[in-house]
């Protein structure tokens, strides 16, 4: 089943991208998406990421048979969203390519998604925590703890991070790779067709600029 980065899941909003004249989503993730940290009172939400900071990602998307389609690089950057004095962050790369609204709290990544604050990706956590969220269609996206010190590599440097594994209501949907330094470090998004499951996308970290 394909979610849009306006779907949710590391579990969310998703990124919708256009190659080769078909709507593509990406999830970001991935990466992607940043809370603030704002000094004015009644306000809350972890400091972090902040607003300016921008996030590099190699994004490639995939035929059914495992070779590539397109690739490109995308710089999202953290803009200041704020509802019902609560920060969130906005990322988004303009023309269209909006990772979403996040912020982090002491039990994980939140979402903003229909306008209601969901849990995206429970952390800390131990191996098999989880947390189910809905995206703008109602349907149902369940992101499970899978390795909370998996070690990953990627342009921007090797990293310890949690890693998730996002299902719908029949089948492997997301891998994600996640830090609260960084946010999103790596996402796939995964499809299916009469074979099984293949990769549809993927976004990997090549750098982080603080604002």
């Amino acid at each position: 089943m394909k979610h849009s980065l306006t779907k949710s899941s590391l579990y969310f909003e998703y990124v919708h991208l256009y190659n080769n004249a078909m709507k593509k989503s990406v999830f970001i993730y991935a990466a992607f998406a940043l809370l603030l940290g704002f000094s004015a009172c009644s306000t809350s939400g972890t400091p972090e990421p902040k607003t300016g900071d921008t996030w590099v990602y190699h994004y490639v998307d995939y035929n059914e048979d495992g070779s590539i389609a397109a690739e490109q690089n995308l710089t999202f950057t953290a803009t200041e969203f704020i509802q019902n004095d609560v920060y969130w962050a906005f990322l988004s790369a303009g023309s269209g390519f909006d990772i979403g609204y996040f912020r982090m709290e002491d039990n994980g990544l939140h979402q903003l998604s229909n306008g209601i604050d969901q849990l995206k990706l429970p952390y800390p956590g131990a191996v098999g925590d989880s947390a189910i969220t809905y995206d703008s269609n109602q349907d149902m996206l369940w992101f499970i703890i899978r390795d909370n010190a998996a070690s990953i590599n990627t342009p921007a440097g090797t990293f310890t991070a949690y890693y998730y594994e996002g299902y719908d209501d029949n089948s492997l949907e997301d891998k994600l790779w996640f830090t609260p330094t960084h946010w999103f470090l790596r996402h796939e998004e995964y499809d299916q067709n009469l074979s099984g499951n293949y990769i549809d996308y993927m976004f990997e970290i090549v750098s982080y600029t603080e604002g």
